[in-house]
C-alpha cells in the first residue's frame, strides 16, 4: 500500500465515509473507492496467501534420543508440507542452557522446574 493510499484511507476513516472524504480531496467518490478497494483486496489477498504458507525459520530443541526415534520421519514430510519454513534442529543429552539457544519449541522429556515457560503436555505423562 503507497502512502498516498493509506492517507485517503485514514481521509475516509476520519470523514466517516467515501463521499465526505472524496469531497475533501477533491476526488470523484468513484475513484477514491475504487482506489482504496482496489488496496484492500490487494491487502486481503497477500495476508491470506501468507496465512495459508507459513513461512520463517522454526527453531526447535529436543533431547538426541527423542529426536532419533521420532523425527527421523516427520522431517522429511514436515519439509515438504511447509518448504516456506527453514527449521533449525537442536539437540543434546542434557545441560545446556535452552534459554540462551532462543528456540521457538522445546521437547522437554521432564516436567519443567522453569516456572517461566509455557507448556503443555503433548503425550501421556
Amino acid at each position: 500500500m503507497e502512502f498516498q493510499d493509506l492517507r485517503l484511507f485514514v481521509s475516509v476513516v476520519d470523514k466517516g465515509g467515501f463521499t465526505r472524504a472524496a469531497e475533501q480531496e477533491d476526488l470523484p467518490t468513484s475513484t477514491l473507492s475504487l482506489q482504496i478497494l482496489e488496496e484492500v483486496d490487494s491487502t486481503r489477498s497477500a495476508l491470506k496467501q501468507k496465512q495459508d504458507k507459513p513461512s520463517r525459520r522454526l527453531r526447535v530443541y529436543a533431547p538426541t534420543g527423542f529426536t532419533r526415534v521420532h523425527f527421523q520421519e516427520i522431517i522429511t514430510t514436515f519439509a515438504e508440507s511447509y518448504p516456506e519454513i527453514t527449521l533449525e534442529l537442536f539437540t543434546t543429552d542434557g545441560g545446556h542452557n535452552v534459554v540462551d539457544t532462543r528456540v521457538d519449541v522445546m521437547i522437554h522429556i521432564e516436567e519443567s522446574q522453569d516456572s517461566s515457560y509455557i507448556y503443555a503436555p503433548a503425550g501421556p505423562a
